[in-house]
C-alpha cells in the first residue's frame, strides 16, 4: 500500500512517522464508558470506549481506551492507536491490577481483521473511527457517532432477554 506523504516543517515532503511521548489517560470511570454493538461484532464479548480518552495525535493517529468484558465479567482494559491510512491498530498498554495503565515493552502496529476476539476493532474503524478515504474522524465526530449508533448496552439487552423468558 502506498501511504501519504507528509510536509514537514522545512517544507520537504516525509514519509510517516510516529508521534513519540505518548501519555496515558487515567483508567476509564464507569459513567465514561460507551458501549459498542456487541452483537455486530460476533465475538461473545462486551466493549466499550471511554469517550473522555479519545485524541488525534499530530501523526493522524486516533488513540482510545477500549474496555473488554467477557460474559463471565472478566475485564481488559487497553490503551489503543488506530492508523485508519493503513487500517491497523496499535496497543500502547493496558490497566494493571495496580489499577493505573502498564506500557508494553514492545507493540507493532498491527492489520485490523473482521472477526475473532478484536473484531471491534474492525467496528470502530469501519463505523465510528474513520472516514471513506482513510482519514480519521475528529474526536467530536466520533463522539456524535458512537452516540448515534451504540446499542443501550449489551448488558442491559441481556438482562430484559432475561426478564422476558
Amino acid at each position: 500500500m502506498n501511504e501519504r506523504q507528509y510536509e514537514s516543517e522545512s517544507g520537504y515532503v516525509a514519509p510517516w512517522k510516529e508521534q513519540q511521548g505518548i501519555n496515558f489517560p487515567p483508567p476509564p470511570r464507569p459513567g465514561d464508558l460507551v458501549p459498542l454493538d456487541s452483537e455486530a461484532v460476533g465475538s461473545g464479548y462486551d466493549y466499550f470506549v471511554d469517550k473522555t480518552s479519545l485524541r488525534l495525535g499530530t501523526d493522524e493517529v486516533l488513540r482510545y481506551v477500549v474496555v473488554v468484558e467477557s460474559r463471565t465479567s472478566a475485564r481488559a482494559v487497553y490503551y489503543e492507536g488506530m492508523r485508519c491510512e493503513t487500517k491497523s491498530v496499535k496497543t500502547y498498554g493496558y490497566v494493571s491490577r495496580e489499577g493505573g495503565f502498564k506500557p508494553l515493552a514492545s507493540s507493532p502496529w498491527k492489520r485490523i481483521l473482521p472477526s475473532g476476539p478484536y473484531a471491534y476493532r474492525h467496528l470502530l474503524a469501519e463505523h465510528y473511527m474513520c472516514d471513506r478515504e482513510g482519514w480519521p474522524i475528529n474526536e467530536k465526530q466520533v463522539l456524535e457517532r458512537l452516540a448515534q449508533n451504540s446499542p443501550s448496552g449489551a448488558r442491559i439487552r441481556r438482562k430484559t432477554a432475561e426478564l422476558s423468558k
